[in-house]
């Protein structure tokens, strides 16, 4: 007999499929294009005082 083309389909192997699959679907959709650029940001920069000759 040939088996050469006989494939058997065994629980490992279907449930590794579906993962696969489910796995590169959302892979391939999970990416936006839009860029979250922030503008106002809830702090402020402020200078702390120093001396003018640090000895």
């Amino acid at each position: 007999m040939n088996k050469i083309g006989e494939t058997r389909l065994t629980p490992a192997r279907f449930f590794g499929f579906w993962a696969i699959l489910f796995t590169l679907v959302l892979a391939l959709t999970s990416c936006s294009d839009d860029l979250d650029v922030q503008q106002s940001y809830p702090f402020t920069v402020e200078v702390m005082p120093y001396g003018d000759k640090i000895t």
